[in-house]
């Protein structure tokens, strides 16, 4: 008989979700409904975000309510607010007079809708290298799958891979670019200045101005600051031998002044960026299945609607990726034994 896991959906739509069972060891295993935490190579599925400040973009953080885009040229943070409209506010839709029957679905469609609002910050590699080669480093175990739209119609890819960390390596002459996510909020990034290359060659710009405040960058979006703290700068292996350093801004121009080092170690400029935050970012769970092998099967969020497996010991295994289409109910998931 096909097993099936029914939860109440009230108990889950607005927090985040951990879903508990025993292993086929017996022993017992829990995990949250996050968005990935994890540097996903661009393989077509986030071709339509590039732009001139990102040049191709090869890797992409997608923290659901955020997503970090990471091109040759450039960084380009993508923010996307998703909120159901009102009792009220529907009602005021559905009750406006149509006397036909396409404007009557059309009041369907505009009813059932969240209210988006979205911003777009960019940040350009002022003549930086071209040819710079960006690696992704430590492979995660599971891989995702997205959809492709050329226009015409909507494919797949797979078996997508996803890193831990990346590396611009010579973004400068002499100088590397290191990111990881960071483990509360955003991401953290280092230039790795190697023996002999000048700091001074490092030029971020962004669309907009900035502002230097208590020693931090403030980058001004629709939902708050993004904030870059302020850095904290090392001379060789150990982090104990701290090197004086601070921002240097000219409008949207922004690089760092460094004090005398010894210039034969390697210095390390380690700073972190806090993207604005988004506490209801609608990680909930819709649906949820297991199979006859106790592999689990989740389905929820909003953009995008992940579907996520899980194995018998609660390691993941793949997230598939597809747009929510708020003209649409989600129909009954069923997993095939």
């Amino acid at each position: 008989m096909k097993k099936t896991l029914f939860l109440p959906l009230v108990t889950l739509l607005f927090s985040v979700f951990a879903f508990s069972q025993e292993d086929q060891s017996g022993k017992d295993w829990s995990v949250a409904f996050t968005k990935s935490h994890s540097f996903i190579e661009n393989v077509g599925q986030f071709d339509e975000f590039q732009n001139d400040a990102t040049g191709k973009i090869r890797f992409a953080v997608d923290f659901g309510a955020t997503r970090i885009f990471f091109g040759e040229n450039g960084v380009s943070y993508n923010f996307l607010e998703i909120k159901k409209k009102s009792r009220e506010e529907r009602a005021d839709i559905m009750n406006q007079p149509s006397r036909e029957l396409e404007f009557h679905k059309q009041k369907e469609r505009l009813a059932g809708k969240y209210l988006l609002k979205s911003d777009e910050v960019n940040l350009t590699f002022e003549k930086s290298n071209r040819k710079v080669e960006i690696k992704g480093i430590n492979e995660s175990p599971d891989y995702h799958s997205y959809p492709v739209n050329n226009g015409k119609e909507t494919s797949y890819v797979n078996h997508v891979r996803g890193f831990e960390k990346i590396i611009y390596s010579n973004i400068y002459p002499g100088i590397d670019i290191e990111y990881k996510v960071h483990p509360v909020i955003g991401i953290k990034y280092a230039f790795i200045v190697h023996p002999g290359a000048d700091v001074t060659h490092i030029s971020m710009v962004y669309d907009r101005e900035v502002q230097l405040i208590d020693g931090e960058i403030q980058i001004p979006t629709l939902f708050g600051n993004i904030i870059d703290h302020a850095p904290m700068s090392f001379a060789g292996e150990s982090e104990s031998n701290i090197i004086e350093s601070h921002y240097v801004i000219n409008k949207n121009r922004v690089g760092f002044a460094i004090d005398n080092y010894d210039l034969s170690k390697t210095l390390t400029i380690d700073p972190w960026v806090q993207t604005p935050d988004f506490p209801d970012n609608w990680d909930c769970v819709w649906e949820l299945d297991t199979d006859a092998s106790g592999n689990v099967y989740i389905i929820g969020g909003i953009m995008p609607l992940q579907l996520k497996k899980y194995n018998s010991t609660g390691v993941l295994q793949w997230t598939h990726n597809t747009p929510y289409d708020t003209t649409a109910w989600l129909g009954t998931m069923a997993t095939d034994d």
